[in-house]
Protein backbone atom coordinates (compact mmCIF):
# COMPACT_ATOMS: atom_id res chain seq x y z
CA UNK A 1 0.00 0.00 0.00
CA UNK A 2 2.17 3.00 -1.29
CA UNK A 3 -0.24 5.17 -0.29
CA UNK A 4 -0.57 4.18 3.35
CA UNK A 5 0.48 6.88 5.78
CA UNK A 6 1.44 6.08 9.10
CA UNK A 7 0.36 9.28 10.40
CA UNK A 8 -3.13 8.38 10.25
CA UNK A 9 -2.69 6.05 13.15
CA UNK A 10 -3.30 7.15 16.52
CA UNK A 11 -2.83 4.25 18.65
CA UNK A 12 -2.29 0.46 18.62
CA UNK A 13 -2.33 -2.77 20.74
CA UNK A 14 -0.64 -5.81 20.82
CA UNK A 15 -2.59 -8.70 22.47
CA UNK A 16 -0.63 -12.13 23.48
CA UNK A 17 -1.65 -15.11 25.22
CA UNK A 18 -0.12 -18.62 25.99
CA UNK A 19 -2.18 -20.58 23.34
CA UNK A 20 -1.44 -20.53 19.62
CA UNK A 21 -5.08 -20.55 18.64
CA UNK A 22 -8.48 -19.85 20.11
CA UNK A 23 -10.67 -23.33 20.96
CA UNK A 24 -13.69 -23.19 18.78
CA UNK A 25 -16.45 -24.90 20.16
CA UNK A 26 -19.77 -25.97 18.95
CA UNK A 27 -21.68 -23.21 17.79
CA UNK A 28 -18.55 -20.99 17.56
CA UNK A 29 -19.89 -19.36 14.28
CA UNK A 30 -22.67 -17.44 16.48
CA UNK A 31 -20.27 -16.21 19.00
CA UNK A 32 -16.95 -14.69 16.79
CA UNK A 33 -16.76 -11.20 17.66
CA UNK A 34 -17.68 -8.71 14.01
CA UNK A 35 -14.84 -6.98 12.01
CA UNK A 36 -16.51 -3.74 12.37
CA UNK A 37 -17.69 -2.75 16.48
CA UNK A 38 -20.16 -0.63 18.14
CA UNK A 39 -17.37 1.81 18.87
CA UNK A 40 -16.94 4.51 16.05
CA UNK A 41 -13.44 3.44 14.10
CA UNK A 42 -12.68 0.67 16.26
CA UNK A 43 -12.23 -2.86 14.07
CA UNK A 44 -11.45 -6.32 15.06
CA UNK A 45 -8.91 -8.15 12.88
CA UNK A 46 -7.43 -11.24 14.88
CA UNK A 47 -6.98 -14.90 15.18
CA UNK A 48 -11.03 -15.07 16.20
CA UNK A 49 -12.07 -14.01 13.11
CA UNK A 50 -10.37 -16.49 11.04
CA UNK A 51 -12.91 -19.04 11.85
CA UNK A 52 -13.92 -21.64 9.60
CA UNK A 53 -10.28 -21.79 8.23
CA UNK A 54 -7.68 -23.29 10.12
CA UNK A 55 -6.37 -20.51 12.12
CA UNK A 56 -2.86 -20.30 10.56
CA UNK A 57 -0.74 -17.49 8.87
CA UNK A 58 -2.05 -17.74 5.76
CA UNK A 59 -5.45 -17.14 6.59
CA UNK A 60 -4.50 -14.34 8.63
CA UNK A 61 -2.69 -12.86 6.27
CA UNK A 62 -5.58 -13.29 3.73
CA UNK A 63 -8.08 -11.76 6.28
CA UNK A 64 -5.58 -8.50 6.87
CA UNK A 65 -6.10 -7.99 3.25
CA UNK A 66 -9.69 -8.13 3.66
CA UNK A 67 -9.90 -6.18 6.70
CA UNK A 68 -7.52 -3.20 5.19
CA UNK A 69 -9.94 -3.21 2.16
CA UNK A 70 -13.10 -2.81 4.45
CA UNK A 71 -11.36 -0.10 6.78
CA UNK A 72 -10.24 2.15 3.55
CA UNK A 73 -13.75 1.62 1.83
CA UNK A 74 -15.38 3.06 5.23
CA UNK A 75 -13.39 5.64 6.21
CA UNK A 76 -12.90 6.98 2.86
Amino acid sequence: FPEFDKSIIKQFFVFRDLYAQPIVKKGYKDLMPQAISPIKNIFINNITQIYPEDRGMSPGIKKSYEMSGLINSLIK
